[in-house]
């Protein structure tokens, strides 16, 4: 109970604390519903505007393997500090570095009279941000980086709303600590996933090797454990048409949302397309299909880019004698294979190995 002795500013600080502390509350609530940056922050920018005048708030991680500063999350009224990401500012430029690495708050009461951050207080004057303040994001196990509000009004944050903020930070921190530690336990079961999916593709490849298959199945079997593998949108194995390889045919080909632009039978030009050049260098490409050096005079890569392919990996398949073919792969994603080629190398290996044992069962039979 509000004692009736108190000053009408008194009740009124007192009730306005009591919001702020009710916002923290459920700031909290929201953190711990809340995984994804984007949600969490979209409610706590919400609940935060209802007892805090700021125009932006931003969190600034630090990154130690690249010493910068990456952006986190940027809240704004009319997205007008979007373009932060793109100023290449350094650490020592920023106050989240300042208070990242004294762990404090640092406040600037008014941004144009502020001399340490001179490039920083340039960029917030010329968006109309006239007072600041920086918030330390630490947990108990490490330094993440700064929290930050900006204001239109000169000497925004008190006192008070200092240690509301800072209250506000702790909880961020603990959120942000959370999300990454998450996302990083995550991102290693998927990589570990992936690497069971990659040996079992190896070994898949490596029993239709020895296999009583006929070639033909044996491939469109091995295109198909590729794609699902791979995670991609396509795979055919190409082989040359005759021994003057002037034309490689699609040989098999899994490519189960095709719009039948595509069918096994298809010839493709050795002279012209990326998986002729893989044939006559033995060497592997990886390739965007909108790259400026593309052929598109060559009808294959229409057809490739009437399909919506976007990038494309081509391996050859090399046997005892040369190259025999070609795994071309493809995407609807773009930059979807960069960091495949050595894995897809083996695959292409075991799959020559078949080939030769094909050949040669056809000619000793």
């Amino acid at each position: 109970m509000i004692n009736a002795m108190s000053s009408p500013s008194k009740i009124q600080s007192e009730h306005y604390a009591g919001d702020r502390y009710e916002a923290l509350f459920r700031v909290s609530q929201a953190i711990s519903a809340h995984r994804d940056p984007k949600k969490l922050f979209s409610v706590l920018a919400g609940e935060l505007r209802n007892v805090i005048d700021f125009r932006f708030l931003s969190v600034l991680l630090y990154d130690e393997k690249t010493h910068t500063m990456r952006p986190y999350v940027l809240d704004n009224v009319v997205g007008e500090l979007e373009e932060f990401a793109l100023q290449g500012f350094t650490p020592e430029e920023t106050m989240s570095w300042w208070v990242y690495q004294h762990q404090q708050p640092l406040v600037v009461p008014v941004v144009n009279q502020e001399t340490r951050f001179p490039r920083m207080m340039a960029f917030l004057t010329a968006k109309e941000i006239q007072s600041v303040g920086s918030f330390p994001l630490t947990t108990s196990h490490r330094r993440l980086g700064g929290l930050s509000f900006g204001s239109e009004h000169k000497d925004a944050y008190s006192e008070d709303e200092v240690s509301f903020l800072s209250l506000v930070a702790n909880q961020v921190a603990v959120a942000i600590d959370d999300a990454l530690n998450f996302q990083a336990s995550q991102q290693a079961q998927e990589a570990l996933q992936r690497e069971r999916d990659r040996l079992q593709l190896l070994l898949d490849v490596n029993n239709s090797v020895v296999s009583n298959l006929e070639l033909r199945e044996q491939l469109r079997a091995v295109s198909a454990s590729v794609r699902r593998v791979m995670q991609c949108d396509v795979v055919s194995v190409d082989l040359p048409v005759d021994a003057e390889a002037r034309q490689l045919r699609i040989y098999a080909l899994d490519f189960p949302e095709s719009k039948g632009l595509l069918k096994e039978e298809s010839l493709v030009p050795t002279g012209c397309s990326p998986a002729g050049e893989v044939f006559r260098t033995g060497v592997p490409l990886v390739l965007q299909v909108d790259d400026p050096d593309a052929v598109e005079s060559c009808q294959a890569h229409r057809i490739i880019s009437e399909e919506g392919i976007k990038s494309g990996c081509m391996i050859p398949l090399i046997g005892r004698k040369g190259v025999l073919g070609v795994l071309a792969l493809g995407s609807r994603r773009e930059h979807a294979f960069k960091d495949d080629v050595d894995f897809l190398m083996q695959v292409a290996g075991q799959v020559g190995i078949a080939m030769d044992n094909a050949l040669e069962n056809r000619h000793h039979p």
